[in-house]
């Protein structure tokens, strides 16, 4: 008889040998997350007394660089040296935020009639959903 618990014994301790490891790993994980969330985020200015921290700056001087990356094409190359993206960035933070300020909202309506005059949007003629989905 006992060895008809051996397989049902061996089946318990894989179990419990696999899934150790497994929740130890998803603690750290969650362990690190939480520290990481916790940690004051780098700032890098303020505007009108308010925070702005460094990774909404990064995100905002980013994007604007893609822009003008999808905007100039081949020419952004020679065109980059020119351009302050940090200060573009600063700019738009500023505007965003005085536009918070002022609860002035944008409607779908606003913002696909300014989409649909951006010529890099169409193809053949046409607005073309697929490559305003890549593009953007």
């Amino acid at each position: 008889m006992p060895q008809d618990n051996q397989p049902k014994n061996f089946t318990k301790n894989l179990i419990v040998l696999a899934t150790v490891p497994v929740l130890a790993a998803a603690l750290i994980v969650l362990a690190i997350w939480a520290l990481n969330a916790l940690k004051p985020q780098p700032l890098a200015g303020e505007i009108f007394g308010k925070k702005v921290k460094q990774s909404e700056f990064d995100q905002v001087s980013k994007y604007n660089r893609l822009q003008a990356l999808v905007r100039y094409g081949k020419a952004f190359e020679s065109i980059e040296p020119l351009m302050d993206f940090d200060s573009e960035a600063w700019d738009q933070l500023l505007l965003l935020k005085e536009a918070q300020r002022q609860k002035i909202k944008i409607t779908d309506d606003d913002v696909i009639t300014a989409v649909a005059q951006y010529p890099y949007f169409f193809r053949n003629g046409k607005f073309d959903s697929i490559l305003y989905r890549d593009i953007i």
